[in-house]
């Protein structure tokens, strides 16, 4: 249910057995092996939990774009283009560090300025230089999700609109982890956490 690929079992076993000493069954191996398999197939996409809005004022329009996998161009990208209003999500802990640093980068997308509402600052990546961190962020178009993790807790949120034209039955969710795609019905996506 978790994602875990049969051929990441097989080559975890085939390895283990290979070893003259006693077995000890290691999660974290058989995460990396599943890793080795889903990674080159599963695109990637912003999740937001616990969403916290933002309106961004001082500017009519802003694109940006990013790829769906950063070694395999050929995919295409997720392509962003808002005009006023604009909004955008981010995390609860985000939106925290954001008030708390007054600059924020919206990864592929461009720089904020902290208030009420929010400032668009330009689209110059040289503030992560700066220190400016980088975090991710969904538009006013994003889909209702939910990933259900190991312990059995729903973390609930939104994710990118781009993920509506998705295929693939795995996917990363950026500074989440890979997550199985459960259930996807119209607006709303609901996620298995497989591993980080």
């Amino acid at each position: 249910r978790r994602g875990i690929k049969p051929e990441a079992v097989r080559r975890y076993w085939v390895e283990a057995g290979m070893k003259s000493v006693d077995i000890e069954f290691s999660w974290d191996g058989l995460y990396s092996m599943n890793r080795d398999v889903i990674d080159p197939v599963s695109n990637r996409y912003f999740f937001v939990d616990n969403p916290v809005k933002f309106d961004i004022e001082g500017v009519d329009e802003i694109k940006g774009s990013a790829p769906l996998h950063p070694d395999h161009a050929d995919r295409g990208s997720r392509d962003y283009d808002f005009k006023a209003p604009i909004s955008v999500c981010l995390s609860k802990e985000d939106s925290e560090l954001f008030a708390e640093a007054g600059k924020i980068r919206l990864k592929d997308f461009c720089n904020l300025d902290y208030g009420t509402p929010a400032k668009y600052a330009g689209n110059d990546v040289s503030i992560l230089k700066k220190g400016a961190k980088a975090v991710q962020w969904v538009g006013p178009d994003a889909m209702k999700a939910t990933l259900l993790m190991p312990d059995g807790s729903v973390r609930e949120g939104l994710i990118e609109r781009a993920f509506a034209k998705e295929q693939g039955e795995s996917v990363q969710l950026e500074r989440t982890g890979f997550a199985r795609v459960s259930e996807k019905t119209g607006d709303s996506v609901s996620f298995v956490f497989s591993h980080r």
